[in-house]
């Protein structure tokens, strides 16, 4: 079972710090999105997600973003 990860508030934790350099209105692919957390923190800007979690994309979508995509990347080779 893998460990519930969430957003971390702390003013100079990673997800304000990514936010923080996002800006505003961009078109922002996120890998790793969990549940859309950057959205919360960067609203004005179009969200497209990667996830491996399909519950998680859920609510990534639920939260904003544009398109979401269940892909395992450990099974993505050249």
């Amino acid at each position: 079972m893998m460990e519930e990860y969430s957003l971390n508030p702390a003013e100079y934790g990673t997800h304000k710090l990514v936010a923080s350099e996002i800006g505003i209105k961009k078109r922002v692919l996120d890998v790793g999105c969990n549940k859309g957390y950057l959205k919360q923190l960067a609203p004005y800007n179009s969200f497209y997600g990667i996830d491996i979690n399909g519950d998680d994309l859920k609510r990534a979508k639920e939260s904003g973003y544009k398109k979401v995509y269940q892909l395992d990347l450990k099974l993505c080779r050249h």
